[in-house]
Protein backbone atom coordinates (compact mmCIF):
# COMPACT_ATOMS: atom_id res chain seq x y z
CA UNK A 1 0.00 0.00 0.00
CA UNK A 2 1.30 3.71 -0.48
CA UNK A 3 3.13 5.04 1.90
CA UNK A 4 3.02 9.11 3.42
CA UNK A 5 6.87 10.18 2.89
CA UNK A 6 7.35 12.84 5.79
CA UNK A 7 10.36 15.14 4.39
CA UNK A 8 12.97 16.94 5.97
CA UNK A 9 16.07 18.78 5.05
CA UNK A 10 18.36 15.95 5.16
CA UNK A 11 16.59 12.77 5.90
CA UNK A 12 13.12 11.55 5.07
CA UNK A 13 10.90 9.06 7.40
CA UNK A 14 8.24 6.59 6.51
CA UNK A 15 5.68 5.68 9.45
CA UNK A 16 4.13 2.02 8.75
CA UNK A 17 1.90 -0.67 10.50
CA UNK A 18 2.54 -3.53 10.30
CA UNK A 19 -0.91 -6.17 9.12
CA UNK A 20 1.54 -9.22 8.15
CA UNK A 21 4.72 -10.00 7.45
CA UNK A 22 4.41 -8.68 4.27
CA UNK A 23 2.12 -5.61 3.81
CA UNK A 24 2.03 -2.55 5.48
CA UNK A 25 -0.87 0.73 5.48
CA UNK A 26 0.28 4.40 6.83
CA UNK A 27 -0.59 5.59 9.45
CA UNK A 28 -0.90 9.14 10.15
CA UNK A 29 -4.50 10.00 11.41
CA UNK A 30 -5.59 6.49 11.61
CA UNK A 31 -8.53 5.03 13.77
CA UNK A 32 -9.96 1.91 15.11
CA UNK A 33 -6.37 0.62 15.18
CA UNK A 34 -6.68 -2.98 17.26
CA UNK A 35 -5.08 -3.45 20.68
CA UNK A 36 -3.57 -6.33 20.02
CA UNK A 37 0.07 -4.86 20.27
CA UNK A 38 0.37 -3.83 16.75
CA UNK A 39 4.03 -3.37 15.53
CA UNK A 40 5.22 -0.13 13.76
CA UNK A 41 7.72 0.26 11.08
CA UNK A 42 10.08 3.07 10.78
CA UNK A 43 11.53 3.57 7.52
CA UNK A 44 14.52 6.21 6.18
CA UNK A 45 15.76 6.89 3.28
CA UNK A 46 18.89 6.02 4.43
CA UNK A 47 20.98 4.02 6.47
CA UNK A 48 21.25 5.69 10.32
CA UNK A 49 23.08 5.24 13.48
CA UNK A 50 21.09 2.96 15.26
CA UNK A 51 23.13 4.28 18.29
CA UNK A 52 21.30 7.38 18.25
CA UNK A 53 17.99 6.14 18.49
CA UNK A 54 18.58 5.20 22.36
CA UNK A 55 16.00 7.23 24.19
CA UNK A 56 14.90 9.35 20.38
CA UNK A 57 11.35 7.19 19.90
CA UNK A 58 8.80 7.53 22.53
CA UNK A 59 5.09 5.97 22.61
CA UNK A 60 2.51 8.40 24.83
CA UNK A 61 -1.28 7.66 25.60
CA UNK A 62 -4.03 10.55 26.11
CA UNK A 63 -3.15 10.86 29.40
CA UNK A 64 0.67 11.42 29.02
CA UNK A 65 1.59 8.15 30.25
CA UNK A 66 4.33 6.69 28.14
CA UNK A 67 3.92 2.73 26.99
CA UNK A 68 7.16 0.22 27.47
CA UNK A 69 8.27 -0.90 23.91
CA UNK A 70 10.88 -2.48 22.42
CA UNK A 71 13.35 -1.15 19.26
CA UNK A 72 14.73 -3.88 16.53
CA UNK A 73 16.55 -2.70 14.26
CA UNK A 74 15.55 -4.51 11.08
CA UNK A 75 18.07 -3.73 8.31
CA UNK A 76 20.23 -0.25 7.93
CA UNK A 77 17.69 1.79 7.24
CA UNK A 78 14.46 0.33 8.88
CA UNK A 79 13.56 -0.06 12.94
CA UNK A 80 10.74 -2.03 14.48
CA UNK A 81 8.62 -0.47 17.28
CA UNK A 82 7.19 -3.50 19.34
CA UNK A 83 5.02 -2.38 22.27
CA UNK A 84 5.45 -4.64 25.21
CA UNK A 85 2.11 -4.58 25.98
CA UNK A 86 -1.41 -4.11 24.80
CA UNK A 87 -3.15 -1.21 23.74
CA UNK A 88 -6.24 0.45 25.64
CA UNK A 89 -9.51 0.22 23.74
CA UNK A 90 -10.43 3.75 22.95
CA UNK A 91 -7.16 5.55 23.55
CA UNK A 92 -5.25 7.99 21.50
CA UNK A 93 -1.55 7.55 21.29
CA UNK A 94 1.55 9.49 19.77
CA UNK A 95 4.45 7.91 18.67
CA UNK A 96 7.26 10.21 18.21
CA UNK A 97 10.56 10.37 16.48
CA UNK A 98 13.27 12.56 18.29
CA UNK A 99 15.53 15.13 16.20
CA UNK A 100 18.65 13.13 17.71
CA UNK A 101 18.31 10.55 15.27
CA UNK A 102 20.91 10.91 12.75
CA UNK A 103 21.55 9.29 9.48
CA UNK A 104 24.93 7.07 9.42
CA UNK A 105 26.38 10.49 7.47
CA UNK A 106 25.69 11.92 10.37
CA UNK A 107 22.50 13.96 9.14
CA UNK A 108 20.09 14.47 11.82
CA UNK A 109 16.11 14.78 11.64
CA UNK A 110 15.94 18.62 11.56
CA UNK A 111 12.04 18.39 12.51
CA UNK A 112 10.23 16.72 15.96
CA UNK A 113 8.08 13.70 13.83
CA UNK A 114 4.86 13.35 16.04
CA UNK A 115 2.23 10.53 14.29
CA UNK A 116 -1.23 10.07 16.57
CA UNK A 117 -3.62 7.10 16.69
CA UNK A 118 -6.72 5.99 18.15
CA UNK A 119 -7.40 2.55 19.06
CA UNK A 120 -10.89 0.79 18.42
CA UNK A 121 -13.94 0.86 20.86
CA UNK A 122 -14.21 -2.38 22.60
CA UNK A 123 -16.79 -4.64 21.66
CA UNK A 124 -19.58 -5.68 23.58
CA UNK A 125 -22.08 -8.58 24.21
CA UNK A 126 -21.14 -9.94 20.57
CA UNK A 127 -24.70 -11.70 19.10
CA UNK A 128 -24.71 -15.03 17.90
CA UNK A 129 -26.48 -15.02 14.98
CA UNK A 130 -29.78 -16.97 14.76
CA UNK A 131 -28.52 -19.50 11.92
CA UNK A 132 -25.16 -20.43 14.16
CA UNK A 133 -27.44 -20.91 17.24
CA UNK A 134 -27.69 -24.64 16.70
CA UNK A 135 -24.51 -25.39 16.09
CA UNK A 136 -23.18 -23.51 19.19
CA UNK A 137 -25.36 -25.27 21.47
CA UNK A 138 -24.64 -28.50 19.72
CA UNK A 139 -20.57 -27.46 20.39
CA UNK A 140 -21.12 -26.46 24.32
CA UNK A 141 -23.05 -29.28 25.51
CA UNK A 142 -20.00 -31.61 24.30
CA UNK A 143 -16.87 -31.73 26.53
CA UNK A 144 -13.97 -29.21 25.12
CA UNK A 145 -11.69 -31.27 23.02
CA UNK A 146 -8.97 -28.58 23.23
CA UNK A 147 -8.51 -24.87 23.22
CA UNK A 148 -5.95 -23.18 20.69
CA UNK A 149 -4.81 -19.82 19.58
CA UNK A 150 -6.63 -18.16 16.86
CA UNK A 151 -3.75 -16.98 14.39
CA UNK A 152 -6.30 -14.26 13.64
CA UNK A 153 -7.91 -13.26 17.01
CA UNK A 154 -8.57 -14.71 20.02
CA UNK A 155 -8.67 -18.81 20.92
CA UNK A 156 -10.42 -21.87 19.00
CA UNK A 157 -12.94 -23.46 21.46
CA UNK A 158 -12.52 -26.91 19.78
CA UNK A 159 -15.45 -29.71 20.26
CA UNK A 160 -15.82 -33.00 18.96
CA UNK A 161 -19.11 -34.52 20.00
CA UNK A 162 -18.01 -37.73 18.02
CA UNK A 163 -15.04 -38.94 15.65
CA UNK A 164 -16.66 -37.11 12.90
CA UNK A 165 -18.54 -33.97 14.56
CA UNK A 166 -15.63 -31.49 14.10
CA UNK A 167 -16.75 -27.83 15.56
CA UNK A 168 -14.63 -25.17 16.29
CA UNK A 169 -15.78 -22.25 17.98
CA UNK A 170 -13.44 -18.55 17.22
CA UNK A 171 -13.49 -16.44 20.76
CA UNK A 172 -12.66 -13.06 21.39
CA UNK A 173 -12.89 -12.72 24.99
CA UNK A 174 -16.23 -13.73 25.85
CA UNK A 175 -17.34 -12.49 22.19
CA UNK A 176 -17.71 -15.42 19.91
CA UNK A 177 -16.60 -14.11 16.66
CA UNK A 178 -16.82 -16.66 13.99
CA UNK A 179 -16.70 -20.22 13.75
CA UNK A 180 -16.78 -23.39 11.52
CA UNK A 181 -18.30 -26.52 11.50
CA UNK A 182 -17.14 -30.03 9.56
CA UNK A 183 -20.08 -32.38 11.84
CA UNK A 184 -21.99 -33.53 8.75
CA UNK A 185 -25.71 -32.26 9.43
CA UNK A 186 -25.02 -28.64 10.74
CA UNK A 187 -27.05 -26.26 8.66
CA UNK A 188 -26.41 -22.55 7.71
CA UNK A 189 -28.71 -20.70 6.24
CA UNK A 190 -30.58 -23.79 4.24
CA UNK A 191 -27.07 -25.33 3.36
CA UNK A 192 -25.62 -28.21 5.39
CA UNK A 193 -22.34 -30.15 6.11
CA UNK A 194 -22.89 -33.50 4.13
CA UNK A 195 -24.71 -31.64 0.89
CA UNK A 196 -24.26 -31.90 -2.80
CA UNK A 197 -23.96 -28.81 -4.60
CA UNK A 198 -27.03 -28.85 -6.41
CA UNK A 199 -28.17 -28.86 -2.44
CA UNK A 200 -26.32 -25.70 -2.35
CA UNK A 201 -27.43 -24.26 -5.56
CA UNK A 202 -31.21 -25.21 -4.65
CA UNK A 203 -30.69 -22.81 -1.33
CA UNK A 204 -30.82 -19.76 -3.57
CA UNK A 205 -28.35 -17.81 -1.85
CA UNK A 206 -27.50 -16.33 -4.97
CA UNK A 207 -23.84 -15.70 -6.42
CA UNK A 208 -21.17 -16.22 -4.40
CA UNK A 209 -18.89 -13.15 -3.82
CA UNK A 210 -15.66 -12.17 -5.58
CA UNK A 211 -14.41 -10.20 -2.25
CA UNK A 212 -13.63 -10.69 0.98
CA UNK A 213 -13.49 -8.00 3.55
CA UNK A 214 -10.80 -7.47 6.27
CA UNK A 215 -11.90 -4.44 8.26
CA UNK A 216 -11.31 -1.67 6.05
CA UNK A 217 -9.42 -4.01 3.70
CA UNK A 218 -10.73 -5.82 0.65
CA UNK A 219 -9.04 -9.28 -0.97
CA UNK A 220 -9.90 -11.10 -3.86
CA UNK A 221 -11.75 -14.19 -3.07
CA UNK A 222 -11.33 -16.65 -6.07
CA UNK A 223 -13.43 -19.77 -4.89
CA UNK A 224 -12.49 -21.33 -8.47
CA UNK A 225 -15.94 -24.18 -7.75
CA UNK A 226 -14.10 -25.03 -4.44
CA UNK A 227 -15.48 -22.52 -2.00
CA UNK A 228 -18.31 -20.16 -2.13
CA UNK A 229 -18.66 -16.87 -0.03
CA UNK A 230 -21.82 -15.18 0.99
CA UNK A 231 -22.59 -12.29 3.39
CA UNK A 232 -25.44 -13.72 5.66
CA UNK A 233 -26.75 -11.26 8.39
CA UNK A 234 -23.72 -9.32 8.42
CA UNK A 235 -21.23 -12.38 8.58
CA UNK A 236 -19.46 -13.72 5.96
CA UNK A 237 -19.93 -17.13 5.64
CA UNK A 238 -18.17 -19.36 3.40
CA UNK A 239 -19.01 -23.07 1.84
CA UNK A 240 -16.33 -25.64 1.48
CA UNK A 241 -16.93 -27.93 -1.42
CA UNK A 242 -15.48 -31.26 -1.74
CA UNK A 243 -14.67 -31.88 -5.34
CA UNK A 244 -14.15 -35.20 -5.53
CA UNK A 245 -16.95 -36.57 -2.83
CA UNK A 246 -19.60 -33.51 -3.87
CA UNK A 247 -20.14 -32.71 -0.95
CA UNK A 248 -20.08 -29.30 1.38
CA UNK A 249 -17.48 -30.54 3.84
CA UNK A 250 -16.90 -27.53 5.98
CA UNK A 251 -18.88 -24.11 6.77
CA UNK A 252 -17.18 -21.51 8.49
CA UNK A 253 -18.58 -18.27 9.67
CA UNK A 254 -16.38 -14.43 10.19
CA UNK A 255 -17.74 -11.84 12.16
CA UNK A 256 -17.22 -8.34 12.08
CA UNK A 257 -14.66 -8.95 15.09
CA UNK A 258 -12.86 -11.72 13.45
CA UNK A 259 -9.80 -10.43 12.19
CA UNK A 260 -7.58 -8.99 14.32
CA UNK A 261 -4.08 -6.58 13.29
CA UNK A 262 -2.77 -9.47 11.27
CA UNK A 263 -5.27 -9.09 8.92
CA UNK A 264 -6.17 -11.85 6.72
CA UNK A 265 -2.94 -13.94 7.01
CA UNK A 266 -2.81 -13.34 10.51
CA UNK A 267 -0.20 -13.46 13.07
CA UNK A 268 1.13 -16.81 13.90
CA UNK A 269 2.44 -16.29 17.23
CA UNK A 270 1.88 -20.00 18.35
CA UNK A 271 2.48 -22.14 15.38
CA UNK A 272 1.77 -25.50 17.62
CA UNK A 273 -1.43 -24.44 18.20
CA UNK A 274 -2.07 -23.96 14.34
CA UNK A 275 -0.34 -27.35 13.42
CA UNK A 276 -2.68 -28.87 16.08
CA UNK A 277 -5.55 -27.52 14.18
CA UNK A 278 -4.94 -28.76 11.07
CA UNK A 279 -4.23 -32.73 12.59
CA UNK A 280 -7.96 -32.17 14.02
CA UNK A 281 -9.24 -31.49 10.37
CA UNK A 282 -6.77 -34.52 9.19
CA UNK A 283 -8.07 -37.01 11.86
CA UNK A 284 -11.64 -35.89 11.24
CA UNK A 285 -11.59 -36.45 7.53
CA UNK A 286 -10.00 -39.61 7.93
CA UNK A 287 -12.78 -40.98 10.55
CA UNK A 288 -15.55 -39.45 8.05
CA UNK A 289 -14.25 -42.43 5.54
CA UNK A 290 -13.20 -45.17 7.94
CA UNK A 291 -9.38 -44.93 7.94
CA UNK A 292 -7.03 -45.06 11.19
CA UNK A 293 -6.32 -41.53 13.09
CA UNK A 294 -2.90 -39.84 12.37
CA UNK A 295 -0.69 -39.77 15.58
CA UNK A 296 1.55 -36.95 15.58
CA UNK A 297 4.94 -36.55 16.32
CA UNK A 298 6.92 -33.86 16.80
CA UNK A 299 10.02 -34.86 15.87
CA UNK A 300 8.73 -34.96 12.59
CA UNK A 301 6.78 -31.96 12.94
CA UNK A 302 9.88 -30.11 13.13
CA UNK A 303 11.47 -31.19 9.99
CA UNK A 304 8.15 -29.85 8.16
CA UNK A 305 8.52 -26.42 10.06
CA UNK A 306 12.07 -26.58 9.25
CA UNK A 307 11.04 -27.23 5.46
CA UNK A 308 8.74 -24.53 5.75
CA UNK A 309 10.93 -21.73 7.19
CA UNK A 310 14.09 -22.82 4.17
CA UNK A 311 10.99 -21.76 1.72
CA UNK A 312 9.93 -19.05 3.41
CA UNK A 313 13.37 -17.97 4.02
CA UNK A 314 15.05 -18.04 0.60
CA UNK A 315 11.51 -17.82 -1.29
CA UNK A 316 10.63 -20.79 -3.08
CA UNK A 317 7.90 -23.12 -3.25
CA UNK A 318 8.72 -26.80 -3.95
CA UNK A 319 9.04 -30.63 -2.57
CA UNK A 320 12.81 -30.55 -3.02
CA UNK A 321 15.20 -27.75 -1.46
CA UNK A 322 17.28 -25.71 -3.42
CA UNK A 323 20.16 -28.22 -2.97
CA UNK A 324 18.14 -31.05 -3.91
CA UNK A 325 16.88 -32.92 -0.71
CA UNK A 326 13.61 -34.49 -1.02
CA UNK A 327 11.08 -34.65 1.52
CA UNK A 328 12.36 -38.72 1.89
CA UNK A 329 15.92 -37.34 2.89
CA UNK A 330 14.72 -35.02 5.31
CA UNK A 331 12.71 -37.17 6.67
CA UNK A 332 15.22 -39.62 7.08
CA UNK A 333 16.54 -37.60 9.60
CA UNK A 334 14.52 -38.58 12.07
CA UNK A 335 16.46 -42.11 12.21
CA UNK A 336 13.30 -43.73 11.45
CA UNK A 337 12.63 -46.70 9.96
CA UNK A 338 10.29 -45.50 7.46
CA UNK A 339 8.34 -48.04 5.48
CA UNK A 340 5.90 -45.86 3.21
CA UNK A 341 6.35 -41.51 3.71
CA UNK A 342 5.15 -38.47 1.73
CA UNK A 343 4.64 -34.90 1.80
CA UNK A 344 1.89 -31.93 1.47
CA UNK A 345 2.59 -28.56 1.21
CA UNK A 346 0.96 -25.60 0.95
CA UNK A 347 1.26 -21.58 0.75
CA UNK A 348 -0.46 -18.05 0.75
CA UNK A 349 -3.91 -19.14 1.89
CA UNK A 350 -4.77 -17.05 5.19
CA UNK A 351 -6.53 -19.93 7.02
CA UNK A 352 -5.62 -23.35 8.62
CA UNK A 353 -8.79 -24.07 7.48
CA UNK A 354 -8.48 -23.05 3.93
CA UNK A 355 -5.03 -24.78 3.29
CA UNK A 356 -6.44 -27.24 4.37
CA UNK A 357 -9.50 -27.71 2.01
CA UNK A 358 -7.25 -26.63 -0.66
CA UNK A 359 -4.80 -30.11 0.06
CA UNK A 360 -7.98 -32.24 0.28
CA UNK A 361 -9.56 -30.80 -3.22
CA UNK A 362 -5.83 -31.66 -4.98
CA UNK A 363 -5.67 -35.38 -6.01
CA UNK A 364 -1.79 -36.13 -4.97
CA UNK A 365 -2.25 -34.06 -1.65
CA UNK A 366 -5.60 -35.93 -1.41
CA UNK A 367 -4.17 -39.33 -1.59
CA UNK A 368 -1.83 -38.25 1.03
CA UNK A 369 -4.29 -37.09 3.45
CA UNK A 370 -5.95 -40.26 3.03
CA UNK A 371 -3.76 -43.49 2.53
CA UNK A 372 -4.57 -46.06 4.96
CA UNK A 373 -1.32 -47.41 5.26
CA UNK A 374 0.02 -43.74 6.97
CA UNK A 375 0.56 -44.36 10.65
CA UNK A 376 2.27 -41.12 11.93
CA UNK A 377 2.14 -37.59 10.26
CA UNK A 378 4.40 -34.20 11.17
CA UNK A 379 2.74 -30.82 10.40
CA UNK A 380 4.62 -27.51 9.76
CA UNK A 381 3.40 -23.95 9.52
CA UNK A 382 5.79 -20.66 9.23
CA UNK A 383 4.91 -16.97 8.38
CA UNK A 384 7.00 -14.62 7.33
CA UNK A 385 8.17 -11.74 4.81
CA UNK A 386 8.20 -13.53 1.57
CA UNK A 387 6.24 -14.07 -1.95
CA UNK A 388 3.22 -16.42 0.10
CA UNK A 389 3.33 -15.62 4.12
CA UNK A 390 1.96 -17.91 5.30
CA UNK A 391 3.48 -22.09 4.53
CA UNK A 392 2.48 -25.38 5.33
CA UNK A 393 4.10 -28.71 5.42
CA UNK A 394 3.18 -31.93 6.33
CA UNK A 395 5.37 -35.21 6.47
CA UNK A 396 3.31 -38.59 6.52
CA UNK A 397 4.87 -41.68 7.41
CA UNK A 398 4.72 -45.78 8.61
CA UNK A 399 7.57 -47.89 10.05
CA UNK A 400 9.10 -50.47 9.07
Amino acid sequence: MRATVITFLTLLVTLLFSIGASSAETMPGKTDVAVDKPKWTITFDQPIDFETVDGEVSLIDDNGDTISMTLEQQSDDQLLVIPNREYDYETTYQLTIGTGVESAQGEPLQELVEFQFTTASQVEDVAVPAWASDIVTSAENTPRLDTLDNHHRGEWHMYRESSIDLRGLAYEGDDLVGGFTKAPGDDIAGVAVGDSLSDYEAANLGDAESILEVGDRRYQFDGKGERYLHTIDGHQVIYYYDVHDDRIATIQWLGDQYFGSGGYHGTLSNVEDSEQLMMYLINQERALRDYNTLTLDSTMSDIARDHAIDMKERDYFAHDTLEGITPRDRMEESGYPLAYSGENIAAGQGFVLSAHEGLMNSEDHRDNLLFDDYDYIGVGITQGDSTFTNYFAQNFYSLR
